[in-house]
């Protein structure tokens, strides 16, 4: 077998640690981990770990967690290493250009869609938002602008219903790991060029915020379904219970269409909370009170004696 390549990983979370693993077990040389410094996480506010510096310190894979890749000394260090390919998987810091050139082949990057759709922070969310029935993987040249650079393979799969952000994110990282390896033997091989993104196709998945929780009862059971989904595990989907907020962690679609005003709970059975929406009805499955913690919907109702049917704001 020929020699594999040498890697420069920049990743940060666990999404990034799968395609890092993958590269580790594929017997890829890695040169050097870059992640993002260690965080205060939790109530007690303890330093944490990245998944990825996590991975390198298990695996003895000498590991950086600079505040910023602009540092000469850091830059200096990268072109010392000189690797075949950069590969920078949901890294979270933009790349000077000066690290763009450091490797002697590629700057690649894992992007978590077809390109050019949904460039930018969150684009498995913004799939599931839109209620896309398909999504994929793109492996694309890093170049200055966002999401820009042409794309060597994309690999694409479908969106079923019991996917939502955490679950389709962990697809995700399985399928970009297999299409890096592809793309990094097809590059060695020489059967790989770059395809220029259209342009006019681009689409933007913007960070996300808390603006955008808040359900709307007046809109299709479909749609507040894909809000449901496409929030976890933050900022998460919330209606509102008694004046209080109630984050709704999981829902499905039901195939009814119960008479009642929209948000009215209208039947509560251990499968959870049956909702009026504008079109069709959701079940509400785990939910969470403020103060509490997530519990089945069922088992809300039973502890503050609600009864159908009732308003959920």
């Amino acid at each position: 077998m020929t020699a594999r390549p040498r890697i420069l990983f920049m990743g940060t979370p666990e999404i990034a640690k799968t395609i890092l693993a993958h590269l580790h077990a594929q017997d890829f040389p890695i040169v050097a981990v870059f992640a993002q410094p260690d965080r205060p996480k939790g109530r007690g506010k303890k330093m944490q770990s990245p998944p990825v510096a996590e991975f390198a310190k298990e695996h003895n894979l000498p590991l950086f967690q600079p505040e910023t890749t602009k540092d000469d000394s850091i830059l200096q260090k990268i072109e010392e290493l000189a690797p075949d390919y950069i590969v920078v998987a949901a890294y979270g810091q933009i790349l000077p250009k000066r690290l763009l050139a450091a490797p002697k082949k590629e700057c690649l990057n894992v992007h978590a869609s077809l390109l050019p759709k949904y460039r930018g922070a969150a684009p498995i969310n913004y799939c599931l938002l839109n209620g896309d029935d398909q999504t994929g993987v793109s492996i694309m040249r890093v170049v200055p602008k966002l999401d820009a650079g042409p794309v060597f393979l994309a690999e694409s799969f479908a969106i079923t219903d019991d996917m939502d952000a955490v679950t389709l994110t962990n697809k995700m990282a399985e399928v970009g790991a297999q299409a890096l390896v592809k793309t990094l033997l097809g590059l060695e091989a020489g059967e790989l060029t770059a395809v220029e993104q259209d342009e006019s196709q681009v689409t933007y998945a913007h960070k996300l915020s808390r603006e955008m929780s808040a359900i709307d009862w007046n809109k299709s059971a479909r749609d507040i379904f894909n809000q449901v989904r496409a929030l976890v595990p933050w900022p998460v989907a919330f209606a509102t219970l008694e004046g209080e907020p109630l984050k709704v962690h999981k829902a499905s679609v039901l195939n009814e269409s119960p008479k009642g005003n929209p948000g009215e709970v209208v039947h509560i059975s251990q499968k959870g909370w049956t909702v009026v929406c504008a079109e069709g009805a959701l079940l509400l499955q785990d939910v969470q009170v403020q103060g509490k913690k997530r519990m089945s919907a069922f088992d809300v109702a039973n502890g503050m004696r609600l009864t159908a049917p009732f308003q959920l704001g």
